[in-house]
């Protein structure tokens, strides 16, 4: 989505939330137990900077970070779940839209 609409124009139009940022599990052999780590913001901020360079394509202006536990995360369903301001209230676009003027209507 973010290579149409950098094409079209439109990916600085739009506040990116990031997620996704699940609990990472590293197994601890000396006793086959598990141990859980957060992903910090500051990687979590790392690992969407390296999407953004592995496609070629700029960091956008505005990002929001779903982490773990927050509304925002609770909010997100799945990928890419597209929320929508739209006349002073949000809408939830679930999916990928490729519809270049779907867009432009929304973020015009």
């Amino acid at each position: 989505m973010e290579q149409m609409l950098s094409r079209e124009g439109l990916l600085d139009q739009a506040t990116w939330v990031a997620a996704g940022f699940e609990i990472y599990e590293y197994p601890i052999t000396q006793n086959a137990t598990t141990t859980r780590s957060l992903l910090t913001l500051a990687e979590a901020e790392q690992k969407v900077k390296a999407s953004y360079e592995a496609l070629h394509l700029p960091m956008p202006a505005h990002v929001l970070y779903a982490m773990p536990g927050t509304p925002l995360a609770e909010a997100v369903r799945g990928y890419p779940d597209v929320f929508v301001l739209h006349d002073g209230r949000w809408y939830l676009q679930p999916g990928y839209v490729d519809a270049p003027g779907f867009w432009k209507t929304i973020l015009a």
